[in-house]
């Protein structure tokens, strides 16, 4: 989780070509007095001070004091862990035996079937590293079979916008079936990593940063745009579809970033379409002692289970949390480490632990409270309980 900086986009083309048949009039504007312009001077002065004192009257989020004041003498809450009205609220399905968003019930809680692709150090132990053979015919415009590659869902399709997208995951033996075949891809251009002369290998967003996904894209068959947009394409230039294949150590880099490669990245808790075959099943009888208050180990009728990633608690600016893991060990319902949680408020998944106080506990959460396919759920939890 980090704050990025957002780009200036504008209502309007930046340029307008000169086919255009557009004749932009000046319009002459009347000149101001003196006195005009110190009067706007003194205005804006004074907005800038107010501005200025407003910003430093803003309380820090310390976690040892919840009831920070302003200047006004009003007492500041921090925001509880158990807040309502996101992607906290939760609904049990006794009908399905499912979990899904309260607020959006066509989601329920699961889990991707493969370790997902992502970016990743070069130096990084989860780094994928191809063979020198499979890289050298690739350079060469040889279609090849990318071994540790293969597709979340062969027969499914995702749509983003003007985007179609099959998520992509690293395999390994013992997977599921669906990733016997491997994917035959090109390096078209010595540029693109193209998916039977379709799909093109895309960081997700174009966020070159560890841990961001990386799947096959293309364009919608209809795109929709305004008159002033870019069409998009497919094999696009200049961002995340530009790729280097590094013949020292058999890895592959986004041309611009180097230092990142790709790897294997880690399941973790995902809501997915309620009806897919990956949207999790619970035991009929454990999921209704949860509703009525009781603890239950989260896991899913194939001894799946939902972990920590890691014990220790990590901060983003007011909020405690721990990133979500899953396991698919047979005897997954024999590990300790398999996550505890209780039904709270007929709303709330509340981790369960004998020796932490309940008010110190985290709850599911929805990452950016955003309802979208595949978005990752997380343990989180505020300075406080709740109001």
């Amino acid at each position: 989780m980090r704050t990025m900086s957002k780009p200036l986009y504008t209502a309007v083309p930046v340029s307008i070509s000169s086919g255009d048949n557009i004749s932009p009039v000046k319009e002459e504007k009347p000149k101001r007095s003196v006195q005009s312009k110190l009067l706007t001077f003194v205005l804006i002065s004074a907005f800038v001070v107010a501005f200025t004192r407003t910003c430093n009257s803003t309380p820090y989020l310390n976690p040892q004091d919840a009831d920070a004041k302003t200047d006004s003498g009003k007492d500041d809450k921090l925001q509880p862990t158990l807040l309502p009205g996101g992607g906290r609220d939760w609904s049990i399905d006794l009908v399905n035996n499912k979990i899904t968003a309260k607020h959006a019930p066509e989601f329920a809680l699961g889990s991707l079937p493969l370790d997902p692709l992502i970016l990743t150090s070069r130096n990084g132990d989860n780094a994928i590293r191809f063979s020198q053979e499979i890289l050298e015919k690739m350079s060469q415009g040889n279609n090849v079979p990318l071994t540790s590659l293969c597709l979340q869902f062969p027969d499914h399709v995702d749509t983003f916008y003007n985007w179609d997208y099959v998520v992509t995951g690293v395999s390994e033996e013992g997977d599921h079936d669906q990733c016997k075949d491997a994917l035959i891809v090109s390096y078209v251009d010595k540029n693109f990593i193209v998916l039977n002369g379709l799909w093109a290998l895309d960081v997700a967003f174009w966020k070159f940063e560890e841990g961001n996904g990386v799947n096959f894209v293309k364009v919608v068959d209809h795109p929709k745009t305004k008159w002033w947009e870019k069409k998009p394409k497919t094999l696009e230039y200049g961002g995340g579809r530009d790729w280097i294949l590094n013949m020292d150590d058999g890895t592959i880099s986004p041309k611009n970033h180097p230092g990142l490669v790709l790897g294997r990245g880690a399941k973790s808790l995902i809501i997915v379409d309620s009806e897919s075959d990956v949207a999790w099943k619970f035991n009929g009888d454990a999921l209704a002692s949860l509703k009525d208050g009781n603890v239950m180990k989260l896991e899913n009728e194939n001894g799946v289970g939902a972990l920590k990633e890691q014990e220790n608690e990590q901060y983003f600016q007011e909020w405690r949390y721990i990133l979500s893991a899953i396991r698919n060990d047979g005897s997954v319902s024999q590990n300790e480490k398999v996550i505890d949680v209780r039904y709270i408020d007929d709303n709330y998944l509340a981790l369960y632990a004998e020796d932490i106080p309940e008010e110190k506990s985290l709850v599911l959460d929805v990452s950016f409270w955003s309802m979208f396919q595949y978005n990752s759920v997380n343990y989180v939890g505020g300075w406080v309980y709740r109001y």
